[in-house]
């Protein structure tokens, strides 16, 4: 990933934070024929950053791997555009261009496929756990009658990614004076939840120890 100086972060705790927040990801292998394969799935890391889990569909191709193989996943966070207009350097110097503002993590790391049905009511279960978390009136696996989820669990595969690398690229307006990324900020203040969200996200990398 290209990633120039002001926006690389070398802290994978960082990397960890934004995965926490937008677990769902791009999960990307090379077929057997060579070409590129993607599929979405959310996932969710160790503490420590070494593996990442989740679980797909036992039909989906990218499941059918019987040996280990080399992956790239990439999570993305909150992005938005920025106009220039949003800049107030822009009345002193209109030689200004549009850009995006976003956060981004691509780990390299080695998938294995779990065709286990304990270890994969395992991994639905941590999953559940994590997103249930915040619920007034959370779901459990045990809501559901035994023989369901028994049904459920064996029409998926369990998987694990094994992290060999972590890049982290945060493209928040850090090439900008201090005046123009409040400028950006205010501005996102006031927009979609999407839009607040980056600029929560900038007040963040302003102030790293708040990740």
């Amino acid at each position: 990933m290209y990633r120039p100086t002001a926006f690389m972060v070398e802290d994978h705790r960082v990397g960890l934070q934004v995965i926490g927040q937008f677990p769902l990801a791009q999960l990307v292998i090379i077929d057997e024929t060579g070409a590129p394969m993607a599929t979405p799935v959310p996932l969710l890391a160790d503490r420590d950053g070494t593996r990442l889990v989740g679980h797909l569909a036992r039909n989906n191709p990218v499941a059918t791997s019987t040996s280990p193989r080399d992956a790239l996943v990439i999570f993305s966070g909150a992005n938005a555009y920025v106009s220039p207009s949003y800049y107030p350097s822009k009345h002193d110097n209109p030689s200004v261009v549009p850009t995006w503002n976003y956060s981004t993590v691509q780990v390299r790391g080695v998938l294995v496929v779990h065709d286990d049905p304990t270890w994969t009511e395992w991994v639905v279960r941590l999953l559940t756990a994590e997103f249930e978390s915040e619920s007034t009136n959370p779901w459990q696996v045990d809501d559901a009658p035994h023989d369901y989820i028994a049904k459920m669990v064996g029409a998926i595969v369990g998987i694990e990614i094994g992290v060999v690398d972590m890049a982290v690229k945060l493209k928040l307006s850090q090439n900008r004076s201090e005046s123009d990324r409040l400028g950006v900020t205010l501005r996102f203040d006031e927009g979609s939840p999407e839009q607040q969200a980056v600029a929560a996200a900038m007040r963040q990398r302003i102030n790293p120890a708040a990740w």
